[in-house]
């Protein structure tokens, strides 16, 4: 995601967000319905956006070890994820350059 947004987000898809409604909102508006995982274009929109963002140590729960993004499956579904951050970056640039 850096690499497309720039910043510096440590987790892209905390349990957690406070955020001001209006903007997120501004933010919401421009992602699409079918996305895998929103979070990722969240952050990216509110880095490009330049909002204030102040990230928090989040205490691991030693209860829930593993992942739903484990194995040959999980493996796609990261893939599937970073080509629509990606397609999502070349239409939000394409339509900027156009203004």
């Amino acid at each position: 995601m850096r690499w497309c947004f720039g910043g510096n987000i440590k987790d892209v898809n905390v349990p957690y967000r406070l955020m001001r409604s209006e903007a997120l909102a501004g933010i919401v508006q421009h992602i699409p319905e079918d996305t895998f995982a929103p979070n990722v274009l969240v952050c990216g929109l509110s880095v490009k956006a330049k909002l204030h963002i102040a990230q928090m140590p989040v205490v691991w729960n030693a209860l829930r070890d593993t992942s739903s993004l484990s194995g040959a499956a999980g493996a796609k579904k990261i893939w599937d994820a970073a080509c629509q951050c990606v397609r999502f970056w070349v239409v939000l640039s394409q339509s900027q350059s156009g203004e």
